[in-house]
């Protein structure tokens, strides 16, 4: 699982740098320039992770523990830091992600105080 993290929000990042440098998405993983591995740890034969867009998203993804291609429409990273139940089983990180993130923190600070 944290080797799908740290993939999947390198990936992420390229792809916030590829938009900056080409004010477009990219369409495929392998436009995108990282350092590290585009390798879906998860897959078993070897795949990328996955690209879609929803909703004028773009949306990066692994298919997760199931190894199931569930075209990155459930995001079990979020339920799960939310504390959810679900069963999502792909693994979704978006370019909005950190904001994401952040608002997340800041909800759970509020919640704290």
């Amino acid at each position: 699982e944290r080797v799908c993290e740290l993939r999947g929000s390198q990936l992420v990042l390229a792809a916030r740098l590829f938009h900056a440098e080409n004010r477009e998405f990219p369409k495929t993983i392998q436009q995108l320039k990282t350092v590290g591995s585009t390798e879906d740890p998860f897959s078993v034969e070897g795949k990328t992770f996955q690209l879609t867009s929803m909703g004028g998203r773009l949306i990066i993804y692994s298919v997760g523990v199931d190894q199931k291609d569930d075209g990155g429409l459930n995001s079990y990273q979020r339920a799960k830091r939310l504390d959810l139940a679900t069963d999502a089983t792909d693994i979704c990180f978006s370019l909005d992600e950190f904001e994401v993130r952040r608002k997340d923190h800041q909800e759970a600070c509020k919640n704290t105080d």
